[in-house]
């Protein structure tokens, strides 16, 4: 879970932190369109993929390339 919340951290450095809040609404929202389910919206967003992907990974942090949650904008 600290993991994970790191990632997030990191994410929202890279974003300015007001950029990121406004891109995970953005994103939630279409992703709830598309899914029509709240969990599923949630879990699909970038964000997320990306901190669930590598919460388990503890070197992840150093060897993240920035702005790597794009990469999971896609599925």
């Amino acid at each position: 879970m600290i993991q994970h919340e790191k990632i997030h951290f990191k994410q929202q450095i890279e974003m300015l932190f007001l950029f990121f809040y406004f891109w995970y609404i953005t994103e939630f929202l279409i992703r709830l369109v598309i899914h029509k389910n709240v969990d599923k919206a949630y879990r699909n967003i970038s964000f997320e993929r990306e901190a669930y992907h590598h919460e388990q990974d503890d070197n992840y942090l150093f060897t993240r390339k920035k702005f790597r949650w794009i990469h999971f904008i896609k599925g």
